[in-house]
């Protein structure tokens, strides 16, 4: 039984050994791919990338200020350096159409945050009512004489 304890313990050291560095390892080579593969500037469409571009960031800063409320699709843009960029990315039909994508996403990350909250709550309560009526269970009952 020991013989065969030691050449595996051995074998285990050496595959620890050659995995502490395979997160680093992969980090590299995904850098590596990204640098001689890096992601497409039009999408299917032949159009230019909403995801990750200018223009979704500006639009997702001017959301959450609450700049687009009450204006039109065009005007929900205030700067004209940001209109220009958004109008060289996107017609007006797919800005409307990618500004209530944006609108309907931060609903609903903002219903997800909120449920969660939320849930918290309530199962903290349940916790506190639980351990409260266990509390008063143990008091109530009379000693063993």
């Amino acid at each position: 039984m020991e013989t065969l304890l030691l050449p595996r313990l051995r074998s285990l050291r050496e595959i620890i050994s050659t995995d502490k560095n395979r997160s680093a390892n992969d980090k590299n080579a995904l850098k590596l791919a990204m640098k001689h593969h890096p992601p497409p500037t039009l999408n299917h469409r032949g159009r230019p990338q909403w995801n990750g571009s200018v223009a979704q960031a500006i639009l997702q800063c001017d959301i959450a200020q609450g700049k687009h409320k009450g204006k039109g699709a065009r005007k929900a843009l205030c700067n004209a350096s940001d209109r220009a960029v958004c109008r060289r990315a996107l017609s007006p039909k797919s800005f409307r159409w990618k500004l209530q994508q944006e609108e309907r996403t931060e609903k609903c990350l903002y219903t997800l945050k909120c449920k969660a909250e939320i849930k918290l709550k309530d199962n903290i309560d349940k916790m506190q009512k639980s351990a409260s009526r266990k509390h008063v269970e143990e008091r109530t009952k009379k000693p063993i004489e």
